[in-house]
């Protein structure tokens, strides 16, 4: 027997929408017919008036245009083999697969009664196909379509299309079956007719017939099973289908160690689509229900897959003040009195990757540094912005915990193709190229934004920081940082975490408003740092006196870009360079913060064999120093060897020189 190619019954539709918790017919209740009412005295009770609508807003007993239904109406042979195509189909895309094909009923000389003209014959061909009719027993070959359909050959054919056997080695099920189904139909197997009100009746209750439960009418109505779960029973039944339990490992937005063709991939390679992003769900078990052709009860890549089911997991969400450690892969979480536990088989993800193994993010090493204290050392102190999502399907410990990690920084240079951005967690800078960032909630990111940002599977995630300007600062219990906005009336407190700058000056000695770098929660900060008031410019020194009390220079320098002369008066403790000394014909970059002090930075000359791009120097395998927006050389062609670069104190290039 040929296994379905296309199986979307309109049931199956109804499970896909029911296992989203979407109502799959909201207006089925006010389904209302001219002549199907318990007025009319119609063939059966008018309880059965919910089979009706069932079968009608399924498409499978179709009621009229005029608002009718025709109860009456008897069902003929070729009617009945269309209402077992519309229950597997939804459309028409595999009968049109069967135009051309000839049956054994086809008209030929005395034997057949189906023209090639005949709109019934490629409904014959497909039940043909798939064992639900054959000729075997029919005298010339006669398929009679118009001849009214008998109650024994109706049931016959509604049992095989829901993929229940009628040979004598089921013979039980097969009565089990006809016990169920027909009850309230008023058709057995004597039954000469089956009117179109019976059909409906034996139909629905086909769709949702459950060997191990009863039928109820709620079952109509809600469209869940008998345990409340989503209606799914027809899909587990057709044709050899099974279910199993896999483990959404990738969606096409991130793949997982896969090449990811299709809406979802399962843990074991096979690939399917369907009409649902399931991108927030990477790593959720689901049930998936498919055809096991091979019968080995477990799916491979070439087993179509029919639909799934997501089952209602317990989700918790903690941080790591909520976390006790046990041993190096076991650890609990008591979240509002309950704890939760995570054992070795538990599957964890972070931002979307299988949880990495090295020592920045090993979580033994995560949680066991985790103190709250204010220390500086260590890369992994307090690290408010890591969460975790348990996700417990059983009760004896978490299938799946998703972790996130929005890690805080600032962007500190922008080329034409790349981006770098210094890592708060770390003082590291980061480089990546334009192709391989997903950005979200940031556009044209620019020098001095902050950022959240984070990697998975070699791609840059990146949105806004979260920062706060504050007029008024200072610092209470030693590292409290207090402060308020201009439109404050009040001091908020915040806690640090790392590092109050890069530079490392003390909260004290910054001039004018301050930016307080945050964390997601934005009760921690990490940075604090002065609010800029120009854009930093290269400048060599051309003359320099230091002032009477010793504290500062006043400094005549000449702007590299402009080529303009420039008056400054820096403080001493205000020059970061690599000698601390200072002397004509240094160059420096500089800036003015918004409280009128003058930063100046010294330029590191590094001497280094290196490759050049459009956009940057590599040195060695894989260090790229990203060239400045006015970046100059002394060379017309790409350089390639000896270099000395000419280094900001962000890493990023403003000249290079050909040794």
């Amino acid at each position: 027997m040929r296994t379905l190619k296309s199986l979307l019954a309109a049931v199956l539709m109804v499970v896909m929408i029911a296992s989203l918790s979407v109502s799959a017919f909201a207006v089925y209740e006010e389904i209302t017919y001219d002549d199907v009412d318990e007025r009319y005295g119609t063939t059966l009770s008018d309880v059965n008036t919910v089979y009706i609508k069932f079968a009608d807003a399924l498409g499978i007993v179709s009621a009229l245009k005029n608002d009718t239904f025709l109860p009456e109406l008897t069902i003929t042979r070729g009617e009945a083999v269309k209402i077992a195509y519309r229950m597997l189909h939804d459309d028409y895309d595999e009968l049109s697969e069967y135009g051309s094909t000839n049956t054994d009923f086809d008209e030929n000389g005395d034997e057949g009664d189906i023209s090639d003209i005949s709109l019934l014959k490629p409904y014959l061909a497909w039940a043909m196909d798939y064992q639900l009719i054959n000729s075997e027993y029919v005298t010339d070959k006669k398929f009679q379509p118009n001849a009214n359909i008998t109650g024994e050959e109706f049931i016959t054919l509604i049992a095989k299309t829901v993929g229940i056997s009628t040979e004598e080695d089921n013979a039980d099920a097969y009565t089990a079956f006809q016990d169920e189904v027909l009850t309230g139909s008023e058709v057995d197997a004597s039954s000469e007719t089956v009117n179109r009100e019976q059909a409906a009746v034996i139909v629905a209750r086909a769709m949702v017939y459950d060997p191990n439960g009863s039928i109820s009418e709620e079952t109509f109505v809600e469209f869940k099973d008998f345990d409340g779960n989503p209606l799914n029973s027809l899909s587990t039944k057709i044709y050899g289908c099974t279910v199993t339990d896999q483990t959404i490992r990738a969606t096409r937005e991130t793949p997982l160690n896969f090449e990811v063709t299709e809406d979802v991939l399962l843990s074991n390679g096979a690939q399917f689509s369907v009409d649902a992003d399931l991108s927030s769900c990477i790593g959720f078990p689901i049930r998936v229900v498919y055809m096991d052709k091979d019968g080995s009860g477990t799916i491979t890549d070439d087993e179509q897959v029919i639909t799934y089911e997501i089952p209602a997991p317990i989700v918790v969400e903690c941080t790591l003040p909520d976390i006790t450690f046990y041993g190096h892969s076991y650890f609990t979480a008591s979240i509002e009195g309950t704890t939760y536990s995570v054992y070795p088989q538990s599957t964890l993800y972070l931002n979307g990757d299988i949880w990495p193994g090295d020592a920045v993010y090993r979580l033994s090493e995560v949680v066991s540094q985790y103190s709250g204290t204010t220390s500086v050392t260590g890369a992994n102190k307090a690290r408010p912005n890591l969460k975790f999502t348990f996700v417990q399907t059983g009760t004896t410990y978490v299938d799946l915990v998703l972790a996130e990690e929005w890690i805080p920084g600032k962007v500190v240079n922008v080329s034409e193709n790349y981006i770098s951005i210094l890592n708060y967690y770390n003082n590291n800078l980061m480089t990546y190229e334009d192709k391989d960032i997903a950005a979200a909630g940031l556009a044209n990111p620019q020098p001095g934004d902050f950022v959240n940002f984070y990697e998975s599977n070699g791609k840059l995630h990146i949105t806004a920081g979260s920062t706060v300007v504050l007029d008024e600062y200072g610092l209470t219990d030693t590292d409290i940082l207090s402060g308020k906005g201009a439109e404050e009336t009040a001091a908020t407190t915040y806690v640090p975490h790392y590092f109050m700058s890069k530079s490392g000056r003390p909260v004290s000695e910054m001039t004018g408003p301050v930016i307080a770098v945050l964390d997601s929660t934005r009760t921690t900060y990490l940075a604090v740092e002065e609010v800029m008031k120009t854009k930093e410019a290269a400048i060599q020194i051309e003359s320099l006196t230091p002032a009477a009390d010793g504290m500062s220079y006043n400094i005549v320098a000449r702007e590299r870009e402009t080529g303009n002369t420039v008056n400054l008066t820096v403080d001493t403790d205000r020059i970061s360079n690599a000698t601390g000394e200072i002397n004509p014909g240094d160059w420096y970059t500089y800036a003015t913060t918004a409280g009128g002090k003058v930063n100046l930075y010294g330029v590191d000359r590094l001497q280094v064999t290196a490759i050049e791009s459009d956009d940057y120097f590599i040195v060695g395998n894989e260090v790229k120093y990203l060239k400045t927006a006015d970046y100059t050389d002394d060379s017309e062609a790409p350089i390639a060897g000896t270099v000395t670069l000419w280094l900001d104190h962000n890493n990023a290039v403003w000249a290079a020189y050909v040794n």
